[in-house]
């Protein structure tokens, strides 16, 4: 049952800081978890090793999480995540604090946990906006959701920056403050309804199978429309690159520069702020420029930043190279988003964005795997330009094949809106930069 309108205005606050600390909370975890590890443990292993521990349970809970949000009332799966993180926090953060040698067990338990509650979380908070934003306001509502999403993807590495001053334990404490916050948020909302639909597709069917048919049917869509494909190709190539240098940047900063986890805390902070003032203007940029342009720049500029990493000229090239990165990654992360949202068909987007979610961070668990297994045999100044460098030439050619493939496109419609249009190479979608753009 929809809120009144009369109680939407009040609702929709507390809804909108509901959400903004699910992505600031779930965005520092992913940034903290590794740093920390290295922190305690002084090792590359280990802390790529956290990598792939904290991000395998989050793509397995991703489907399920979109299932689960379906077949249980909305505010009941939120309350329950925000109970169960909360308290694998204090846990997590006492256990540190009653035994320092435990520290980087209980971290990366509850790097484990909260990760696969934030995905529920962060599913059902899609959920919630249905029943909370009355139908009139929902276009406002998404494009304010939007920029709190921005704004706590860009806050995050210079929030966490700062976090990195204090012990594990006593982050992991201030987890469990955030995640209480969250809990009480929620609390505030009103019930939903007690019999909530299944879902005629999902009806009668195993849960298994049927996050095996969704997941099918988004990897069909991918794979039919040649736009979508190279996006999601470019972005789990970025993603390679992104994992690699959160996994490898402690070991860089403290055995290669001799300086300290809280120096790289300072790097990510400026980095953040710069990356924040940057998206100020790449409204501006896309407008001048057009969206694809603006993209593959900002791809190109990640896979050289990244090549540049190798050579290990200095901490400050190091720092300034980091930012480099970040920009580049937020200004990037824009690009896939409106290509996102201008592709897929509506009637498919649900199952098929939880799909690119997938895809687009698979490679993330894989660079931990492989930075554990070969990170303390090869040296990093000949691991990093190498692998930099076969990355960036695929970037590249993925970039030129959407630049033939948006030059086929007809202009003055929306991708979505004609998927017949969309699904062989030789039509490519109905989508081109300047409607994109826009």
């Amino acid at each position: 049952m929809l809120a009144p309108r009369s109680r939407s205005s009040g609702l929709l606050p507390r809804y909108y800081a509901l959400r903004g600390v699910g992505w600031l909370t779930d965005q520092l975890l992913l940034f903290l978890v590794p740093v920390f590890t290295y922190k305690i443990t002084g090792s590359l292993a280990w802390s790529s090793l956290a990598l792939t521990v904290q991000w395998a349970p989050r793509l397995l809970a991703l489907p399920v999480g979109g299932l689960l949000a379906d077949r249980v009332d909305d505010r009941s799966f939120h309350l329950v995540n925000d109970v169960v993180r909360c308290a694998a926090g204090l846990g997590a953060g006492v256990l540190a604090l009653c035994a320092p040698r435990a520290a980087g067990a209980a971290l990366i338990l509850f790097a484990v946990v909260a990760g696969v509650t934030c995905e529920q979380i962060l599913v059902v908070g899609e959920k919630l906006a249905t029943r909370l934003v009355p139908g009139h306001a929902m276009t406002r509502a998404q494009s304010v959701l939007s920029g709190i999403e921005q704004g706590a993807l860009l806050a995050a590495p210079a929030l966490g920056g700062a976090l990195l001053l204090l012990d594990p334990a006593e982050v992991m404490l201030l987890f469990s403050a955030m995640f209480a916050l969250s809990l009480l948020l929620t609390l505030t909302l009103p019930r939903g309804p007690r019999g909530v639909a299944r879902g005629g597709s999902a009806r009668g069917t195993p849960l298994v199978r049927q996050i095996a048919r969704d997941t099918a049917a988004g990897v069909r869509t991918i794979v039919r429309t040649p736009i979508l494909r190279c996006v999601v190709l470019a972005t789990m190539c970025v993603n390679l690159l992104l994992g690699t240098l959160q996994g490898t940047a402690p070991d860089i900063v403290v055995r290669v520069f001799g300086r300290t986890e809280e120096d790289l805390g300072t790097v990510y902070t400026v980095a953040g702020v710069v990356a924040m003032v940057t998206m100020v203007v790449v409204p501006r940029l896309i407008g001048r420029f057009g969206l694809l342009p603006v993209g593959a720049a900002a791809a190109v500029t990640m896979g050289m930043c990244f090549v540049g990493l190798g050579p290990m000229a200095g901490f400050f090239v190091f720092a300034a190279l980091v930012t480099a990165f970040m920009t580049a990654d937020s200004v990037f992360a824009v690009f896939i988003r409106t290509v996102r949202i201008s592709v897929v068909p509506p009637e498919e987007f649900g199952r098929t964005v939880s799909t690119i979610f997938m895809l687009n961070f698979a490679p993330v668990p894989v660079v931990g795997v492989l930075l554990a297994t070969v990170g303390s045999h090869v040296p990093l100044t000949v691991l990093l330009p190498v692998f930099g460098s076969a990355v960036l030439l695929v970037v590249v050619l993925l970039m030129l094949r959407l630049r033939r493939l948006m030059a086929q496109a007809p202009h003055g419609r929306r991708a979505g809106q004609a998927p017949a249009d969309v699904t062989s190479d030789g039509a490519a979608a109905e989508m081109s930069p300047q409607r994109m753009a826009a």
